[in-house]
């Protein structure tokens, strides 16, 4: 389950920036996953809800957003949501890899006082 591993590095990094705004303790945060990135949302969600007890996290609301997956080709610049297991344009039939959006996870914000 690689969504601990996640679920620790948003601990450190919020809690890092957090640390150097002062803030005491967080109240919202937004995560946006990719829907190609391989991540569990619900494993996410509960790892979220666990693993930030007795830290500034802890009682947060936490938000989880699916990024829905979308291509550009690189050779004839027509944007579609992709297929898998192969990213082929519906217009040209060429394999596309122009975005990795669909593959990323990120904290979008967090609010705290």
């Amino acid at each position: 389950m690689h969504e601990l591993s996640i679920v620790a590095s948003i601990i450190d990094s919020i809690s890092a920036d957090a640390r150097e705004r002062g803030i005491k303790k967080i109240s919202h945060i937004r995560i946006v996953v990719g829907e190609f990135s391989s991540v569990n949302t619900g494993a996410l969600t509960f790892a979220l809800s666990h693993v930030t007890r007795g830290t500034i996290l802890a009682d947060a609301a936490v938000e989880v957003t699916v990024r829905e997956a979308r291509e550009k080709c690189e050779h004839c610049n027509r944007e579609f949501k992709p297929q898998l297991p192969f990213f082929q344009c519906p217009t040209c039939g060429k394999t596309a890899f122009s975005s990795s959006e669909s593959r990323q996870i990120y904290i979008d914000f967090y609010e705290g006082e």
